[in-house]
């Protein structure tokens, strides 16, 4: 949890809405944020970063931009995210890397993610919560 924390704060520092915990087609996402219209799917774990990867790929289903988020990633994990198109968060970037546009969410479902997005008005206790600060 501390985890996803940081990267709503990290995020909504450089201007994406987030929320944390979105359900999705049977899957929870950490942290989905949005910015410009444009949807973005993190995965954050401490470690496992081949078990990371695989659910930021179930992003996919919805997400403009997928990645994932841990404290420390070799540079095999970043080989095989940037074979995958998922963009790495660590906490020593000043700023999210250059981020690849998926092309295979199924935009209904992704519509109606937005739209119950939109409606979940700030303040909302986690799980499925806009963050603020407060947590």
């Amino acid at each position: 949890y501390e985890l996803q924390c940081w990267v709503c704060d990290w995020l909504s520092s450089q201007g994406w809405e987030v929320w944390i915990e979105v359900a999705s087609l049977g899957v929870s996402h950490d942290v989905v944020g949005v910015k410009s219209g444009k949807m973005l799917v993190v995965e954050a774990k401490l470690k496992d970063w081949r078990r990371v990867l695989a659910q930021a790929k179930n992003g996919d289903n919805i997400a403009d931009y997928l990645a994932i988020a841990m404290p420390r990633v070799t540079e095999k994990a970043r080989a095989a995210a940037a074979e995958m198109g998922i963009a790495v968060i660590t906490p020593e970037l000043p700023a999210l890397p250059e981020l690849k546009q998926h092309t295979n969410a199924w935009m209904p479902h992704r519509e109606i993610i937005l739209k119950r997005l939109e409606s979940w008005p700030r303040g909302y206790d986690w799980p499925n919560s806009v963050y603020t600060k407060s947590h």
